[in-house]
C-alpha cells in the first residue's frame, strides 16, 4: 500500500493505522464489521457447566484493555450474544472487569484454588490472535487459574471443535464468528440441536430449553415486527447464561491509495468485501 504495489489492502493490523494515516497518499478506514472475537468453554462437564465459573471467566478479563492495547483500533466493545449491526441484535450491560469478584465466584463454585484451563486456537488467522490468547492466559492466571496455551494446526480445528465436549473439559477455544443473519447465528451458536446433539463446529455443549423454544418460535414467525421481541427475549436469556467469553467486536480496517475510486466496501467476513464497479485511478 505504501509503495503503490497495491491500491486496496484489507485486514490491516490496528498497530499500523496511525503510521499509515500520516501518508498523504493513503486513506485508512476503520468501520464495524460482522465478526466477533469470542472464546468457547466446553461446558458439558465441570468446571464450565457452572454459570458462576463462566461469569468468573468473563469478569477476570479486562476486555477494554485488550481492545486498546492489543487490537489497537481493530476492535470494539461486544455487548451482545449476537452479531452487532444485524437486524434483531440487541445490546445489554456488559459484565464489569472485576478480578476480585471473579475470585469470589470461583470460590463459591468450589474452586478456591482454581483449576487447569487450556486455550486452543490456530495462530495467525487474524491480527493480534497470539496476543489476545496471551492476554486471556494472564488475566485468568491472575485470578488463580492455571492456564496453558496450545496452538493447533488449521486442519485440526474443525475435528476438535466437533469432538465430544465430554472429552475436552477445561478447554476453551479462541475463535472468530460471523454471520449476516441473526436467526442463523442464534441457532448455530445457542440452540441445543447445534451445540449438543449434532457433530458440528459449534459443539461446545451450551443448552437452555427456554432459549431453544424462543429460537424455534422466531423461526416460525415471518412478521419482522413480531420477530423482534422474541429475538430480544432469547438474547436476554443467553446473556444471563454467559455461555461464551465475549471479548470484542472486530472492526474492519482497510486502506486505499487516494487516487483510486469506483468501488465500495461491505462489512462481511472478518476483513470486509470489495464490490468493484469500474475502478479507476487518477
Amino acid at each position: 500500500l505504501k509503495t503503490g504495489e497495491a491500491d486496496i489492502v484489507l485486514s490491516l493490523p490496528g498497530a499500523d493505522v496511525e503510521s499509515l494515516k500520516q501518508d498523504p497518499n493513503i486513506s485508512v478506514t476503520v468501520s464495524p464489521g460482522l465478526t466477533i472475537i469470542e472464546a468457547e468453554p466446553r461446558q458439558s462437564k465441570p468446571p464450565f457447566n457452572d454459570v458462576k465459573v463462566r461469569y468468573a471467566l468473563n469478569q477476570a478479563v479486562d476486555k477494554d484493555a485488550i481492545i486498546a492495547s492489543v487490537l489497537r483500533g481493530g476492535g470494539l466493545p461486544l455487548r451482545t450474544p449476537s452479531i452487532p449491526g444485524l437486524f434483531g441484535t440487541y445490546d445489554f450491560d456488559p459484565l464489569p472487569f472485576d478480578p476480585a469478584k471473579a475470585k469470589s465466584l470461583l470460590a463459591e463454585a468450589g474452586y478456591p484454588n482454581g483449576f487447569d484451563v487450556t486455550i486452543r486456537y490456530v495462530s495467525g488467522r487474524w491480527p493480534g490472535d497470539d496476543q489476545v490468547a496471551e492476554a486471556l492466559q494472564g488475566f485468568w492466571n491472575n485470578v488463580g487459574l492455571k492456564t496453558q496455551i496450545v496452538k493447533i494446526q488449521s486442519a485440526e480445528l474443525v475435528p476438535q471443535l466437533s469432538a465430544d465436549p465430554d472429552t475436552m473439559a477445561g478447554t476453551v477455544f479462541l475463535l472468530l464468528k460471523t454471520s449476516e443473519y441473526v436467526d442463523y447465528h442464534l441457532y448455530r451458536m445457542y440452540h441445543s440441536d447445534a451445540t449438543t446433539k449434532t457433530v458440528t463446529a459449534q459443539r461446545y455443549a451450551y443448552g437452555n430449553p427456554a432459549v431453544d423454544k424462543l429460537i424455534e418460535q422466531e423461526q416460525r414467525e415471518f412478521d419482522p415486527n413480531k420477530r423482534l421481541p422474541i429475538l430480544k427475549q432469547a438474547q436476554e436469556l443467553i446473556w444471563k447464561d454467559q455461555p461464551l467469553v465475549y471479548i470484542a467486536h472486530q472492526a474492519n480496517i482497510w486502506g486505499q491509495r487516494k487516487n483510486v475510486s469506483g468501488f465500495k466496501m461491505l462489512p462481511t467476513s472478518g476483513s470486509g468485501t470489495v464490490i468493484a464497479n469500474t475502478v479507476t485511478k487518477s
